[in-house]
Parts: structure tokens; C-alpha cells; sequence
């Protein structure tokens, strides 16, 4: 019994180890949109040449 409950619980903290890794990579993709969003040029509402305004 002693062995099987080890086991499960060996398994158990390997599926929250998986979970938590996939989490993190989430946070990273997310955080790396927002950086993308943050980091674009702001519109001024001053056309510059080449950027297709007039």
C-alpha cells in the first residue's frame, strides 16, 4: 500500500510540475505580446515619409 500511495503521489507532483511549466510558458508568450503591443511606434498624427499616411 505504502508503494502505491508513493507512487500516486510521485505522479501527482509530476502532473503539477507539467501544469506549472505550462503556466509559466503561458505568462512568457502573454508578457511577450504585451511587450510587442507596448514597444510599436505611437501614432503622433504627424506623417513621416514612407509610413503610407498623408
Amino acid at each position: 500500500m505504502r508503494i502505491a500511495a508513493r507512487k500516486a503521489y510521485l505522479e501527482a507532483f509530476a502532473d503539477e510540475v507539467a501544469l506549472r511549466g505550462e503556466h509559466y510558458h503561458a505568462v512568457d508568450k502573454l508578457m511577450g505580446l504585451v511587450r510587442g503591443i507596448s514597444e510599436r511606434p505611437r501614432a503622433t498624427g504627424f506623417g513621416v515619409p514612407g509610413d503610407g499616411r498623408r
